[in-house]
């Protein structure tokens, strides 16, 4: 085996070690959580042809907020997501925690009631109430 066969491997052992350390840390997760959400928002936005214009018109929030959003630059709180979920007419489905390496994950399920209101139909509702206070 030649010199640079052997650096060769050595160098890609090195890097699948450091690639599990990294896939370890919180950070990897988050990241690998917030470029899936905002892909399947990006994705409906396209579906429907929705602007980023439209979607911050439905949330009630600028449109350099949306850029912020599709662009995983802030902090998605739970709150958010269902806001930006019922702003497309989607559901949102809660993540559920599933221990490593098995195919199912934990045993109860939270039935959550079908929204009744869309997010557009509550903006329109809470701008209507503040004009009447």
């Amino acid at each position: 085996m030649t010199e640079r066969i052997r650096a060769s491997r050595n160098i890609r052992r090195e890097f699948d070690e450091l690639l599990e350390d990294v896939r370890q840390t919180d950070e990897y997760w988050l990241e690998g959580f917030l470029f899936q959400i905002t892909e399947d928002i990006h994705k409906e936005m396209e579906q429907q042809k929705i602007s980023r214009v439209e979607l911050s018109r439905r949330l009630g929030v600028s449109k350099s907020y949306v850029t912020k959003i599709l662009g995983a630059d802030v902090n998605l709180t739970a709150r958010t997501l269902v806001r930006i979920a019922r702003a497309l007419g989607c559901e949102l489905t809660p993540p559920r925690l599933k221990r490593r390496g098995s195919e199912t994950s934990a045993d109860f399920v939270i039935e959550l009631p079908k929204p009744s209101m869309s997010s557009t139909d509550l903006t329109a509702s809470k701008a209507r109430k503040r004009k009447a206070s």
